[in-house]
Parts: structure tokens; sequence; C-alpha cells
């Protein structure tokens, strides 16, 4: 089956099932983002949410990453002045852990932004 395939029609492709360590022939319900306003941690009050979400460990064939941006028609960043991974916890059950990114808007207000998981076979 091709990677942007969909077996299991819970629209995930493949790809990203892979690289979220789900399963490609049976709905995952526990593959999404989850996105939630920066508290606590933020020192210098310099990022505007938080990302979690789960990474498969054993997929060291493709690269994940979250990227923002705040014109859905312009360029998708992923620099260390928009995005840092703040932590990576073993889920102790051999194949995910759970990550931890801090983003920022790339707006010069920082009015709005969009985020998005990007995974590429590398």
């Amino acid at each position: 089956s091709s990677d942007t395939a969909d077996p299991d029609d819970d629209g995930i492709s493949n790809l990203i099932e892979y690289a979220l360590g789900g399963n490609p022939l049976q709905t995952d319900t526990d593959l999404s983002l989850a996105l939630g306003p920066e508290v606590g941690n933020n020192t210098n009050e310099w990022y505007d949410a938080v990302i979690t979400y789960k990474r498969n460990k054993l997929a060291t064939d493709v690269d994940s990453r979250i990227e923002v941006t705040d014109d859905l028609l312009g360029q998708w960043k992923n620099d260390l002045g928009h995005v840092v991974v703040s932590g990576v916890v073993d889920d102790g059950n051999g194949e995910t852990e759970t990550v931890t990114v801090q983003v920022r808007s790339p707006a010069a207000y920082r009015g709005r932004m969009f985020v998005r998981l990007a995974v590429r076979k590398l």
C-alpha cells in the first residue's frame, strides 16, 4: 500500500500513521496533535502555544517536525526562532515517545498562527 493510502479510512495516511506509531489497518484515536496555550515553563513569555504529539521511536527512516506560518499561502517555518522541541518523554511501551514543542507565530504582531505536522521520508 502507498504512503498516501488510508486503508482504515480514519483520515490519516499510512506515512503519518507510521511516523506517529499508529496502525494503518485500524482506526487510531490517539494520533492527533494537542494544542494548548503556553503556560508554566514559559519563563520569557516568548512562545505562543505548546504542541504535543506521539512519535514512533522505531521510525528512523522518516522525519517529523512541527511547522508554523501566519499565511496558509506563505512559507512554513521550522527554525529555532519559531519552533523549539522542549521535551521528549519515552511512553514506556518500547515503541513511542511523546514530543512537546513550543511554537511562536511568525506574524508581525503574533495575531494569528497555523500549525502543522510535516512528515517526510529520509
